[in-house]
């Protein structure tokens, strides 16, 4: 997904990113979350592969 402008933090650029779009369906609801995660833990311990095994696992 293309953000609006680039991300620009001391460690580099990103243009673009992977972002998690979890879809939870019950009965007649449906609803649709997103998770701000970078691609690697880099100042943050979250990352877009931890959220995956945590949606997988929870």
């Amino acid at each position: 997904m293309p953000p609006a402008a680039p991300f620009r933090t001391s460690s580099g650029v990103e243009t673009s990113r992977d972002v998690p779009l979890p879809r939870a369906v019950t009965g007649g609801a449906e609803g649709w979350g997103e998770c701000v995660a970078m691609a690697e833990p880099r100042y943050s311990p979250e990352h877009v592969n931890g959220v995956a095994d945590v949606l997988r696992r929870f």
